[in-house]
């Protein structure tokens, strides 16, 4: 069902689509149709039940009715336009090249061979400008057996044959490359390998690609090529050579003849985040007005944009522009469309600009609910989904748990609370990528202890304060958004909640 929900909300936004979609004479498409576009939890049985007034989802007419349904989803996506579908002109282009080279294949198996080429040459100029090999290898694969087998062209026969086997090579490369990068990606993500295995294997791999990358500038070669490069650098946490790579990649995709939106918007976001470990505002704003001219507002993408905007202010002490930031986001139509995870990132940022206007660095409008209405309890609720997050987003709700309870001068529940810190201390910061966090919350495991005294507190902490002061952000193995306010800036507010 799953799979028919997706599919109604992309034909509903093509009306082409959705017109050939209801031309037919039987109303239960059009009912299907609109059950699937009211509720995006619907069920087989549920389904069945509306369209067919009874209980059994195994029954024969609702099974072809679903298989039907499906096979005019289907049908209908040729109709779509391009320009609404897309979100850049280079995709716009990779759809209308992939359309048309269907409708030549067709024209070529009916016979219509003269149409079919005058199309496939259409096609292969376009698939060529913007550098899609797949599909030019496709296309030069028909010319080649054409002027081959079917005209006797020899001249012509051996040009496609050359570029075959050229664009074949490119294929090659590109494949390599992307395997390579996908690899490093999915033990990351998995957490199957440390960041020093990481920094090996990247390594390893971008010596072996190197000099193709030197040599060859196909799109897809250089965007995983350069990623992987990244890689070799963030993996140990080296963001001015990060920084670097970054700007050389910007500046090849910028010189090509077409908007390479994609690949732009994945190097000046991986130039925020140098911005932000290195403290580099003017630069990061600079680096964002680029970001936000490449993407719409409300999409995905400009909220990420938005995040890293958000934490460029608070990592440089803005923080009356990180107010203003989180203000637009929140605001924006789109937001109640993010998924839940997304959504509860930008509770976490909530709660620490709650934190930050408490403290008198934010000042907000009189009436502002978002800041007056603050609890802390249903904040921590709304957490589901980093639960059981031990070693990345979840040590943030843990400590602006405590931090929010020291400045209400709840010391009982403080102490509670370091309580069970301490379990989650022994188990969970003792990784290289938490090493930051792991003194910190060191810091907060005493303030009870220390009887909650300003001066007392800051003596005990002293030792780990200089051990957090000795790995800055810029060095440190972690990634770039646990700390939303920096471990050293933050603990100078707890200092002032403190007594004496």
């Amino acid at each position: 069902m799953k799979e028919l929900i997706e599919l109604a909300f992309l034909i509903k936004q093509n009306k082409a689509s959705e017109d050939a979609l209801l031309n037919t004479k039987n109303p239960k498409i059009a009912q299907f149709y609109e059950f699937l576009l009211k509720d995006i939890s619907l069920t087989d049985e549920s389904a069945v039940q509306l369209l067919f007034k009874v209980p059994n989802k195994r029954l024969p007419a609702y099974q072809k009715l679903k298989t039907t349904l499906k096979d005019r989803f289907i049908n209908s996506i040729f109709l779509f336009d391009t320009t609404k579908l897309a979100v850049t002109r280079r995709e716009a282009a990779y759809y209308d090249t992939l359309k048309e080279l269907a409708a030549a294949k067709t024209l070529l198996i009916k016979k219509a061979r003269h149409s079919g080429i005058a199309l496939s040459l259409r096609v292969l100029q376009q698939a060529i400008e913007y550098e899609f090999t797949d599909l030019s290898l496709d296309i030069v694969g028909l010319l080649r057996l054409y002027y081959g087998t079917i005209e006797g062209n020899i001249e012509k026969f051996e040009y496609y044959k050359n570029l075959y086997n050229e664009l074949a090579h490119t294929r090659q490369y590109e494949n390599k490359s992307e395997v390579y990068y996908t690899t490093l990606i999915v033990n990351y993500i998995n957490k199957k390998a440390s960041r020093a295995e990481i920094h090996y294997k990247a390594t390893e791999y971008y010596n072996d690609i190197k000099e193709i990358l030197l040599h060859n500038t196909s799109y897809s070669l250089q965007l995983s090529g350069n990623l992987i490069h990244i890689l070799v650098y963030t993996s140990i946490n080296d963001y001015a050579s990060t920084l670097r790579v970054c700007e050389e990649v910007i500046h090849f995709f910028e010189a090509k003849p077409y908007a390479s939106h994609t690949a732009l918007q994945a190097f000046l976001f991986q130039k925020l985040v140098c911005h932000i470990h290195l403290k580099q505002y003017e630069e990061g704003i600079a680096t964002l007005d680029k970001c936000q001219h490449l993407v719409k507002q409300g999409l995905f993408n400009w909220f990420k944009i938005q995040e890293m905007n958000l934490l460029l202010s608070l990592h440089t002490g803005r923080y009356q522009e990180a107010h203003a930031v989180f203000t637009e986001a929140i605001n924006d139509k789109a937001y109640n469309q993010l998924k839940v995870n997304t959504k509860e990132i930008w509770k976490i940022y909530h709660a620490y600009l709650y934190y930050l206007h408490l403290g008198k660095k934010i000042s907000v409008q009189e009436g502002n609910r978002e800041f007056t209405k603050f609890r802390i309890g249903k904040f921590l609720n709304e957490m589901p989904h980093y639960s059981k997050d031990k070693q990345g987003v979840n040590i943030s709700i843990i400590i602006i748990q405590i931090l929010l309870l020291l400045l209400h001068r709840q010391y009982s529940d403080v102490a509670d609370r370091i309580e069970a810190v301490r379990k989650y201390h022994f188990r969970y910061l003792k990784q290289e990528d938490t090493l930051r966090s792991n003194y910190f919350v060191k810091m907060l495991i005493q303030i009870p202890s220390a009887g909650f005294n300003k001066e007392l507190v800051q003596k005990k902490t002293a030792p780990n304060l200089k051990k957090l002061q000795s790995v800055s952000l810029e060095i440190a193995n972690q990634s770039h958004n646990i700390e939303i306010i920096p471990y050293e800036d933050l603990w100078k507010l707890v200092i002032t909640t403190l007594r004496g």
